[in-house]
């Protein structure tokens, strides 16, 4: 290995998670775990998910909220109309995100 790859950041890491965060329950629990131990790996997390939430995000993990106002009110799993419109967010949420990724 040389110096160079040593000291260079590792990939990043996208992870997408159709799911307000944070929030007390199994999968966004383990989307938060899944992230701290990429990033101790060497790899460079950054959390996608629905602009709402309960309670403070994890400060060491980068997180990119979609908007706010298109996300579902309610938090919980499940089926729920503002889904399907919370989903395409996301997505455009991850496209922009991309892009200025590659423009870096």
């Amino acid at each position: 290995m040389t110096p160079l790859e040593a000291t260079a950041p590792g990939p990043r890491v996208a992870l997408l998670g159709a799911f307000a965060f944070p929030y007390p329950q199994g999968s966004q629990i383990f989307f938060a775990q899944q992230a701290r131990d990429l990033g101790e790996a060497g790899a460079q997390p950054v959390l996608l998910c629905y602009g709402r939430g309960v309670g403070e995000a994890p400060e060491a993990i980068e997180r990119i909220p979609s908007p706010k106002r298109l996300a579902p009110r309610a938090m919980g799993s499940g089926p729920q109309w503002g889904k399907p419109v919370a989903d395409l967010a996301l997505l455009g949420t991850w496209l922009r995100a991309a892009r200025r990724a590659r423009q870096r």
